[in-house]
């Protein structure tokens, strides 16, 4: 093939994809902003290595808490306001995050 023709294949072949290149990468979102003030994972931080029995019970109470342990099935739905608590098997916080 003439060099010519492998270029203009070549670049048929890319419009495709060109198209799909946002205009401002910054722009692109990978979902919802989470929502600081109704989330507390942010100021539970010296809970992380503890038993998750240690957090408040105030807390626990409100509902909007979920305990994901290993091995857990787990909605993909996004809830600003819930607090996800993340523990290994015998039960210590791994990591506490908002949604």
């Amino acid at each position: 093939m003439h060099p010519a023709r492998t270029a203009l294949c070549l670049a048929v072949l890319c419009l495709p994809v060109w198209g799909c290149v946002p205009a401002d990468p910054a722009a692109v979102s990978d979902g919802p902003a989470p929502d600081t003030a109704s989330c507390v994972a942010n100021k539970l931080g010296s809970y992380i290595g503890q038993p998750a029995s240690h957090l408040p019970a105030a807390l626990m109470a409100g509902g909007n808490v979920r305990v994901i342990r290993p091995g857990t099935a787990v909605t993909m739905d996004y809830s600003a306001g819930r607090l996800n608590v993340h523990v290994n098997g015998s039960g210590k916080i791994l990591d506490l995050t908002c949604g």
